[in-house]
Formats: C-alpha cells, structure tokens, sequence
C-alpha cells in the first residue's frame, strides 16, 4: 500500500512537471495611449479634423476588441494576457514574459484598423514581432502562436 501511495505522489509530480508554463503577455496600454495620441494629433495636423475619441478611448476599444478575441481562442489557451500595470511583485514575470502593443491608425476620425497592427517584444530575448489588427481573431492565434513558440510571424 505504502509502495503504491509513493509510486502515485512520484508519477503525480512528474506529470505536473512536464506541464507547459503559461506564457505570460503584458498588454502596454500606456504606449497604446501614446500612439493613439500621436496618431490623432498626425490626423488633425493633416486634415485639420480632431479624432472623434481621445486616446485613452481609442486605446480601450483596442484593447477590449482583442481581449475578446483572446477569450475565445483554443491557440491562446497556454497564454496569460495582464492589462494592469507592471509594479514590482510582477517585475520577474514581466521580464521572463512578452510585452505587446496595439498601433492604431487613423483614417476619418476613426481607427483604420485594416493599417493598425499589433508589436511584440519578447523581454528576455529582445525580439520583436509584428502583425496586423485588421482581424482580431486572426490577431490573438499569431499573437498567441509567437508567444508560446509555435508562430512564424515576422521577427526583427
């Protein structure tokens, strides 16, 4: 009995040994805001026209379009997506983790999100991985495939 217990608790811990870590993707919503900002500031010097949202607005829709992309995704499900900001008790997983960021473009006052793309930096490796948020499924599987190794999306 004693010999079955311990061949149990050892093939217990060996299993969940080989589990997959989750990849962990820290959404940069400050620099989301900032380039919203500068994508409507470009908009309104060239077309005389103010965005029809502010940044941080325009920033939110972006990130709330892909986190519902994320929830739904069978590629994210080894994946953590964080939206709070980094402090220091998540400081080690932000390290060993991702950071991405949501580039929008505007055209009409609006976001063009057929030219907005999203960027991943890979924190311990400084990669950098780039694609487009045209389509916000497609989005979250790339987004998702590069964060735990199985994606091909285009490195720099």
């Amino acid at each position: 009995m004693k010999s079955q217990v311990l061949i149990w608790i050892l093939l217990v811990g060996s299993l969940s040994a080989c589990q997959r870590q989750k990849a962990t993707i820290f959404v940069d919503h400050t620099w989301n805001r900032y380039h919203a900002k500068n994508a409507c500031d470009m908009y309104k010097r060239n077309y005389e026209a103010a965005c029809f949202k502010t940044p941080e607005q325009i920033a939110t829709e972006l990130k709330l379009r892909l986190a519902s992309a994320f929830l739904h995704n069978r590629a994210c499900k080894n994946v953590v997506i964080r939206y709070e900001f980094v402090d220091e008790q998540d400081m080690k997983d932000y390290l060993d983790g991702w950071r991405l960021t949501l580039n929008a473009e505007i055209d009409g006052r609006v976001i063009d999100y057929s030219h907005s793309v999203w960027s991943m930096f890979d924190n311990k490796t400084k990669k950098r991985f780039d694609g487009p948020l045209a389509d916000s499924a497609e989005a979250a599987t790339e987004i998702c495939m590069v964060a735990t190794g199985r994606g091909n999306s285009v490195s720099q």
